[in-house]
């Protein structure tokens, strides 16, 4: 397989010579990564994850086996809104289970998918640990 002429080009004082692979693993990567229904399953697992509420509810979840909105409000010192607002992203990602008593639905995490990936995050915090910083 031909590969590209080599070029050089700065980038941030750094000296690149690319591209060092063919143009045809270049279109081939290029459809992977921008059709990559894995990756944005991943992506928006990820966002799910990054709000600062969202993640607080997990904890609090992983803590407490079942909560109701009101329960998570009252401990998070949010409102009811704000709650089920959060508690609805992370239900349209699976990381939470819903069940009704009555009129009121308690939550809870969906520990296949969470043990999965933040299992030994959630147990660092559990023992007050520390998660070192860029990590």
């Amino acid at each position: 397989m031909a590969r590209t002429a080599r070029r050089e080009v700065r980038v941030n004082g750094f000296r690149c010579l690319g591209p060092t692979i063919t143009p045809e693993r270049i279109v081939e990567l290029r459809r992977d990564v921008l059709h990559n229904e894995e990756l944005e399953a991943l992506r928006r697992l990820l966002h799910a994850l990054s709000g600062r509420l969202r993640l607080r509810i997990l904890y609090l979840l992983h803590k407490e086996p079942e909560l109701c909105v009101c329960d998570l409000a009252d401990i998070l010192d949010e409102s009811i809104s704000a709650v089920s607002h959060q508690l609805r992203i992370l239900r349209e990602q699976d990381l939470v289970r819903t069940r009704r008593d009555g009129k009121t639905i308690f939550y809870s995490l969906n520990g296949d998918i969470l043990r999965r990936y933040l299992g030994p995050s959630l147990e660092v915090l559990s023992k007050g640990e520390r998660i070192p910083h860029g990590v």
